[in-house]
């Protein structure tokens, strides 16, 4: 098995630890833009999450030769109509006045609505173009705000044949069925089918 350095290009230290947990039984080394010493925060003025997650792949592309993985992704709530928030979400919720005031305000106004996250990952400085995976995970929104795992909206998202929110479910079953999950598992299947890992 061959081993692979990756980066990822986020600030969002949940996201390194999800990334770890996805890539522990493989002989991948996860560092975060911290661990590199690198700078990064650049303008998400992206239309989709594709554009966004290869704005931030681009921004550092020139500052390692490591491989870098960036990824966007947000929840689409149905009675919001239009794949909203989406690409907005933590926006969105930061207008509502933060995570916890957000979650409590959805709950109360769309309860049972149907809803699903979103995860574009997109890899840079691997093959001569950037590589693409989407990943998608289906579910509803909570009556109430459960949980203390995960972050942003996931205590008041319940997946598809599940009857807790992704804030109860522990780690490995949240890492088992997410959008990130999802999306890395394609980039893992490729990786073997090209027998780079």
């Amino acid at each position: 098995m061959k081993h692979l350095d990756i980066v990822i290009a986020t600030n969002n230290k949940h996201k390194i630890e999800e990334y770890k947990e996805l890539f522990k039984d493989l002989d991948v080394n996860i560092t975060s833009l911290k661990d590199e010493n690198i700078i990064s925060d650049p303008t998400e003025d992206g239309a989709t999450f594709e554009e966004n997650a290869l704005i931030k792949a681009k921004a550092i592309k020139d500052k390692t030769n490591k491989i870098i993985l960036s990824d966007d992704s947000g929840i689409s709530i149905d009675m919001l109509g239009n794949d909203y928030p989406g690409i907005y979400s933590h926006r969105y919720q930061e207008s509502l006045g933060g995570a916890k005031k957000a979650n409590e305000l959805i709950v109360s106004k769309m309860p049972f609505s149907k809803a699903h996250y979103t995860c574009v990952i997109v890899i840079e400085n691997y093959a001569k173009s950037p590589l693409i995976f989407k990943g998608y995970m289906y579910g509803k929104i909570s009556s109430k705000v459960k949980g203390e795992h995960g972050f942003g909206y996931d205590p008041i998202f319940i997946p598809e044949g599940y009857n807790k929110t992704l804030g109860e479910l522990d780690d490995k079953t949240k890492n088992s069925i997410s959008h990130r999950a999802n999306a890395i598992s394609q980039f893992i299947k490729y990786l073997k089918e090209n027998n780079s890992i």
